[in-house]
């Protein structure tokens, strides 16, 4: 059999040009269809922050004891996770790429009613919960997923005194019962509370107001009143049969090392407050001796009310037992991803 000279190469060429033609072809459909994938989720994302803009601005203008302001603030946390407004500003950066820190880069899943997560763990209290409480788009861990209830800048003091309180950490958890489709679910709420006590109540109380005769007795008043209140949120609990939420307290964060103020007397305390509504008060040595005393009573309350104490790892604090400058952003937040998972993992 003899072979044309050239027709073997020409039916090569003819394959590969129709092999590339082809592929090319199917290259750009992928591509196209990836943009259009990653155009909807963005188009999402823009709505989801839009919707959540407009609920925080309509709960401003709402009384905080409202029901309606409530309500607009649960639907932020089924939303993005949170109802703080850090959240809201996350969220944003990661529509528009902005660099962002790697404590700042989490998956903001809404929580719907029907899903596959085996735990949720929500972290109630003050803004130290917020950077707990966020699923980390490290974290490969998809059965457990994480929430915050921000209560605002609330002292633990307020949460042993303030029967609205406790009814608003109900209602929450009412709210989230009737809402979560898949009734097997462990809840667990973790109190974030302390440190603003002691950097701003502590010393009203005994240097200002002298109304404890020493540190013993006004860490003894704030303790028992939160553990008579917590009771009456278990009480309250059981009488409506809800079963299957456990109780975690996470360790007070470490004080600041930032600059205080020593106010002689109420006046000055309140032109302190009027330009910083939580400034530190008191010297760093007070702080820390104050923050001490208050996390080892909360660990005996803990223990006596079957409540999960979770301790810090010793990195969060510095040798003198403030707040370690190279584990926070802003010297008083934890930021750093390693510490904050590691909270997060000790939530069984």
């Amino acid at each position: 059999m003899v072979e044309v000279v050239g027709t073997a190469p020409t039916s090569v060429m003819v394959i590969t040009k129709f092999v590339y033609r082809r592929s090319c072809k199917t290259t750009i459909i992928s591509i196209y269809a990836q943009c259009l994938i990653v155009t909807k989720k963005k188009y999402f994302m823009y709505f989801k922050y839009f919707i959540c803009i407009l609920l925080k601005k309509i709960a401003r203008f709402l009384p905080n004891s409202s029901k309606l302001n409530e309500l607009l603030n649960f639907f932020l946390i089924i939303l993005i996770g949170s109802n703080h407004s850090r959240r809201i500003n996350n969220l944003n950066k990661s529509i528009k790429n902005i660099r962002a820190h790697d404590f700042e880069y989490i998956k903001f899943k809404s929580f719907y009613p029907k899903n596959n997560f085996k735990q949720i763990s929500v972290f109630i209290g003050d803004s130290h919960g917020e950077f707990y409480g966020r699923n980390f788009n490290l974290n490969k861990d998809i059965k457990n997923f994480f929430l915050t209830y921000h209560t605002g800048a609330t002292l633990l003091t307020t949460v042993g005194t303030s029967e609205n309180l406790i009814k608003k950490i109900f209602n929450f958890i009412k709210f989230f019962k009737y809402y979560n489709l898949k009734k097997d679910h462990t809840l667990n709420i973790i109190f974030s509370f302390g440190e603003i006590d002691v950097r701003n109540f502590y010393y009203q109380a005994l240097k200002i107001d002298k109304s404890f005769k020493n540190e013993k007795k006004l860490t003894n008043f704030i303790v028992d009143c939160f553990s008579e209140n917590f009771l009456n949120l278990k009480k309250i609990l059981k009488k409506n049969n809800f079963k299957k939420v456990k109780f975690f307290f996470k360790d007070i964060t470490p004080t600041t090392y930032s600059n205080n103020y020593n106010p002689k007397n109420n006046i000055g305390l309140e032109k302190i407050r009027y330009f910083h509504p939580s400034p530190v008060i008191g010297s760093l040595k007070q702080r820390v001796y104050w923050r001490n005393i208050l996390s080892n009573q909360v660990k005996i309350m803990c223990k006596r009310n079957n409540i999960n104490f979770i301790h810090l790892k010793k990195t969060n604090f510095a040798k003198n037992g403030s707040i370690n400058k190279l584990k926070t952003f802003d010297h008083f937040h934890i930021s750093n991803l390693e510490l904050l998972e590691d909270v997060q993992t000790k939530i069984k």
